[in-house]
């Protein structure tokens, strides 16, 4: 591809992981609302939501970052997991607000003496229904990076804008939400507006990804075919990758936690209204 048609076509590959960032985190800001008004604590509504979102994330990264070396046309992948987010996310609203309290309701009256039971099971219907859509989230990353891989000899730095600009995209979306969508538009009025965005990412990646089919990894990549073929992958073959491995994980632990104490000890000072106006959305 000619280097002038490669940076626009990955100026708008950020553009629409910058959109996909603000999307996720609406979705996710939405969500710890809509959960609030069904667990009653919004701290268990974070942690449900948390849980659920990081899972998916880690899932969608794992089970299509094995794949990505089949993907022929990654755009055309992104395309289709944006739009199966925004169609799966709008059917979700509903099941929250109509068969989360159907099943707080039935779950009390069987389990009325077993609380905790009663709240696992609102957990586990939650983790599962938004690991569906998180897990596309998840995917979306590592489908872009087949794309850059095909394209450029060094992805590093294209692979750190990206992520940088979809978590750029997430500040964004969770302070637009949080501070002003919720409280002009409501929580349908914020998701149908966040829907649209994603739907038109998902088209626009749709259309791009016309003609933009990539070629087989290995062939690209002669010099990572033997590795690959023999199921050795570069943190394997890394000295002391496994020691790095669980230290993100406790990274991200200790970071997790952070956050729904935080959430928790603000809400002492914010509370769940809106300033000024007191409206619940």
């Amino acid at each position: 591809m000619p280097e002038s048609r490669l940076r626009s076509v990955f100026r708008l590959t950020l553009v629409l992981f910058f959109g996909s960032g603000v999307c996720a985190l609406v979705y996710e800001t939405l969500w710890v609302r809509q959960l609030t008004l069904s667990y009653g604590i919004s701290v268990y509504a974070v942690s449900a939501v948390l849980s659920a979102f990081m899972f998916g994330l880690c899932l969608g990264a794992y089970l299509v970052g094995r794949a990505a070396a089949r993907i022929r046309n990654p755009l055309r992948v992104y395309g289709l997991f944006e739009l199966g987010i925004g169609l799966y996310v709008f059917l979700l609203y509903f099941v929250l607000a109509d068969g989360l309290p159907v099943l707080y309701h039935v779950g009390a009256r069987h389990l009325a003496g077993i609380p905790f039971a009663l709240d696992l099971a609102r957990f586990l219907f939650t983790f599962l229904l938004l690991a569906v859509p998180t897990t596309l989230m998840g995917g979306t990353l590592p489908v872009l990076s087949r794309f850059l891989e095909s394209e450029r000899a060094h992805v590093g730095k294209p692979l750190g804008w990206l992520y940088g600009i979809n978590t750029l995209g997430a500040v964004l979306g969770t302070t637009l939400a949080g501070f002003w969508l919720l409280k002009d538009l409501g929580i349908f009025g914020t998701l149908v507006s966040a829907i649209v965005l994603n739907l038109l990412i998902a088209f626009t990646a749709l259309w791009k990804s016309r003609g933009a089919a990539v070629a087989d990894l290995a062939a690209a990549s002669p010099s990572a075919a033997p590795a690959r073929a023999a199921g050795i992958t570069e943190a394997e073959a890394t000295p002391g990758a496994r020691l790095v491995l669980w230290a993100l994980f406790l990274s991200g632990y200790t970071a997790l936690s952070y956050e729904v104490i935080w959430n928790r000890t603000l809400l002492l000072y914010t509370h769940n209204s809106y300033p000024f106006t007191g409206r619940q959305a």
